[in-house]
């Protein structure tokens, strides 16, 4: 007689979600939003004296990148600034940033599977977060 965990297919453990760098522009709430639904963040605010206030673009982008942290930001400026050159990690933007940060919250949680699968390539890239999809866009 076979036991049930034996006979029952298993179920591989989720995988670890890979972490993030939250810029300044979406705050310490969205931060404690996305970790209380499961994702590995870090804001700004923790790493940068000053709530980051005088962190360049290059400066955080770089920041993150060294360690391997994908970015979220709601500034889909920097693709076509030349702190995105300083990206050697994907970028994730919000295509809207007039959102209340429940919403925002929400955006990115709802494409879950789909950025962190795209976090996991460890190159630079941008991406633009709609309300239920992600594009990539190129520079």
């Amino acid at each position: 007689m076979t036991s049930s965990a034996s006979s029952s297919p298993t179920t591989p453990p989720a995988p670890e979600p890979p972490s993030f760098f939250v810029d300044r522009s979406l705050g310490v709430t969205v931060t404690q939003g996305l970790t209380a639904v499961g994702w590995r963040v870090t804001s700004i605010d923790s790493v940068f004296e000053d709530h980051a206030q005088g962190v360049a673009d290059e400066e955080w982008i770089e920041y993150g990148g060294r360690r391997g942290w994908a970015l979220l930001t709601k500034d889909k400026r920097i693709r076509r600034q030349p702190s995105f050159e300083r990206a050697i990690t994907p970028i994730f933007a919000l295509s809207n940033g007039n959102i209340s940060l429940r919403v925002i919250v929400q955006r990115f949680d709802d494409v879950r599977d789909r950025i962190w699968r795209n976090a996991q390539n460890p190159r630079r890239e941008f991406w633009v977060v709609y309300e239920n999809r992600v594009e990539r866009q190129y520079p």
